[in-house]
């Protein structure tokens, strides 16, 4: 046991806010041992680096199997995972290592890396429950979610019945909940005509009730994105965008009313048009986007917000020191390197690579769907490139609608 005048000067040592820490498990109170945590956050902050937020999120990590903390986080270093991933789901450093251990190789050699990278809480889930909810599941990522929520095997099958019965699609988001939550959530959605999608089952029947009335008394589409966040936080958010003349559409609901802010205020220092997609981004990670793009003469347009800068620069220096200047445009580094890699060079062998410039649309595909294309022009006897100095249309058709072309002998210009 701990008092929480010794457990906050102890925690201000290492940076920690001692509030955040009791108000998410007050149970460090009654378990903690002013040993234990110092020795545990010692090795955390002061040896691996840990950044405080990530242990004001997880406070167990204090005062549960302090002694397997090292061995874990040692072994799981060894591994593919990212070591981010850990950082961020200290938990699984309080299981047992052998435990561990043994979760790792399962989901690694059943599943794969890209599942415990995806979602790393499974290591401190025993082999024998994933075993039991693969008897329910074919979908993997279901598996996965379902082992993780804190539903027992019989609240599990409880879910999947209600689902059944209502017509609900089964995703990762309804094992947040337990059967008679959902029920609840169902019927207020039905009454309401609101899509029953993934999203709503972050959120309480009660709380969705709140979230629709702030959205339809203030003519907001209720959609996915708005259950993202509290009835309070929407009006917050609403009125920052009426009050600097902005759209509420959903992507402002993936930040809050002050990140919003922040952003306007960038976006109009640097009169960039204030669109959907730069909310997909912080306030920070825009500015230094417009850096990069000012610095090699691009013009900032909404597409490029949809990239990190990292991967915005890694597209720029391969275009700069192979095909200058004249290729970098919004449409074209906001693509993946390694794509850029591939594609490019094909396109020069063909000869159209200057087309590009004005119709960037033919990277959205990949390398062998546009040499499938290229064969269904040639087989049609048409050209790649039109008159008017733009890739042949079907290189823009959706991968579904070109899929119906195909049994087509020729295409139009």
């Amino acid at each position: 046991m701990i008092e929480a005048y010794t457990l906050e000067s102890l925690l201000k040592k290492y940076g920690i806010d001692a509030t955040k820490v009791i108000n998410k498990n007050n149970n460090i109170l009654e378990y903690g041992e002013y040993q234990d945590i110092d020795k545990t956050l010692n090795y955390l902050v002061k040896e691996l680096h840990i950044n405080a937020r990530n242990i004001e999120k997880c406070p167990s990590i204090m005062y549960k199997a302090v002694n397997n903390i090292k061995e874990n986080y040692e072994f799981l270093i060894t591994t593919k995972i990212n070591t981010g991933n850990i950082e961020t789901t200290l938990h699984i450093l309080n299981t047992n290592p052998k435990n561990l251990k043994e979760t790792y190789n399962y989901v690694l050699n059943n599943y794969g890396i890209e599942y415990i990278n995806r979602i790393t809480s499974i290591l401190s889930t025993s082999i024998d429950r994933i075993k039991q909810i693969e008897g329910l599941f074919n979908d993997k990522s279901l598996v996965i979610s379902a082992a993780i929520s804190r539903n027992s095997m019989d609240e599990i099958k409880r879910i999947i019945k209600v689902c059944n019965k209502n017509n609900i699609p089964i995703t990762s988001s309804v094992f947040k909940k337990t059967s008679e939550e959902i029920e609840r959530i169902i019927k207020v959605c039905r009454e309401n005509n609101i899509p029953i999608t993934g999203s709503v089952f972050h959120k309480t029947a009660e709380e969705i009730e709140k979230i629709i009335e702030v959205c339809r008394k203030n003519n907001i589409p209720i959609t996915g994105s708005v259950f993202h966040k509290t009835a309070e936080d929407i009006e917050k958010i609403i009125k920052v965008c009426k009050k600097n003349n902005i759209p509420v559409t959903g992507n402002v609901f993936l930040k809050t009313a002050e990140e919003i802010e922040n952003i306007i205020k960038v976006c109009r220092e640097n009169n960039i048009p204030i669109t959907g997609s730069v909310f997909l981004k912080t306030s920070e990670e825009i500015e230094k986007i417009i850096k990069v793009c000012k610095e090699n003469n691009i013009p900032i347009t909404g597409s490029i917000f949809l990239k990190a800068t990292e991967e915005i620069e890694k597209s720029i220096n391969y275009i700069k020191e192979n095909y200058g200047q004249a290729y970098l445009t919004p449409l074209i580094i906001n693509k993946n390197v390694e794509h850029l890699k591939n594609v490019l060079p094909y396109l020069e062998s063909l000869g159209v690579l200057p087309y590009v410039v004005k119709s960037a649309s033919i990277l959205t595909l990949t390398l062998d769907e546009i040499k499938e294309r290229k064969d269904f022009v040639e087989s049609n006897n048409d050209t790649l490139v039109l008159q008017n100095g733009r890739f042949n249309s079907i290189f823009g058709v959706s991968r579904a609608n070109y899929k119906k072309l195909t049994n087509k002998s020729s295409i139009t210009k």
